[in-house]
């Protein structure tokens, strides 16, 4: 499996992350989600596209030593760690929003808000990487170079990660059943890859299973809301 992916890794990027911006105009166009679950959702699939878009132009470009090179693969790189985090605070943002709507909570639950507050310090933190290389620095070839510090790169999102799988395991009772699968999916599967990674240099485990975990979001998202229309209609022939 790791040498399929690794053969045919920029093709999986480039397709996974066009269905991720065809996936975004399927939301921008749909009117039965709220306006901040709309957001939140579009941030994800966004996101999750220009994720693996940048992951490969980062692999296309390494070791290549033109001016061109030099600052794709810098910016690309940049991008890649950066949105990882964009992809999981669209998760906490739409998880916010169904806590306090259908679940009824008058507040973000605290996990959630800290979970906000990390993805910040991360984005944070990888600022200031490009400028000490704490995360990651470049050779003479311009290759990518693990630093000392790269490993708080993956326990940053992992961290976020725990904090909503609590919330989820907290208020698995508020949550629909499609959301509620959708949500462990996201956590577990690139929690489970981000550990792979630290092995597999090389792979991008963790970026590709982000990002189908966000197309699998959107499928779920959409039978909770064909769930939804269904109940809404049989409260409706019952009032009849």
């Amino acid at each position: 499996m790791l040498d399929f992916i690794r053969e045919h890794q920029l093709n999986i990027m480039q397709s996974l992350g066009s269905i991720c911006f065809i996936i975004s105009i399927f939301v921008l166009v749909t009117k039965t989600l709220s306006s901040k679950r709309k957001a939140a959702l579009l941030m994800l699939e966004i996101s999750a596209g220009i994720l693996l878009f940048a992951d490969r132009f980062a692999y296309i470009y390494r070791g290549d030593v033109s001016t061109l090179g030099f600052y794709m693969v810098r910016i690309s790189n940049y991008l890649a760690f950066a949105i990882t985090l964009l992809v999981i605070l669209g998760v906490v943002l739409y998880l916010s929003d169904v806590l306090m709507h259908e679940g009824g909570l008058a507040l973000r639950p605290f996990s959630l808000r800290l979970s906000v507050i990390m993805v910040w310090i991360g984005e944070t933190l990888l600022i200031i990487s490009q400028f000490e290389g704490l995360y990651y620095t470049f050779d003479e070839t311009n290759h990518y170079q693990r630093a000392p510090l790269f490993i708080l790169s993956y326990v940053i999102p992992l961290f976020i990660l725990f904090l909503v799988l609590f919330a989820l395991v907290r208020y698995r009772r508020l949550i629909n059943r499609p959301v509620f699968i959708s949500m462990i999916l996201f956590v577990t599967a690139p929690g489970v890859a981000s550990i792979a990674q630290v092995f597999f240099y090389g792979i991008s485990l963790t970026n590709i299973s982000f990002v189908g975990a966000a197309v699998m979001f959107y499928i779920f998202v959409i039978i909770d809301m064909n769930d939804a229309v269904e109940r809404a209609h049989r409260i409706e022939v019952k009032s009849i």
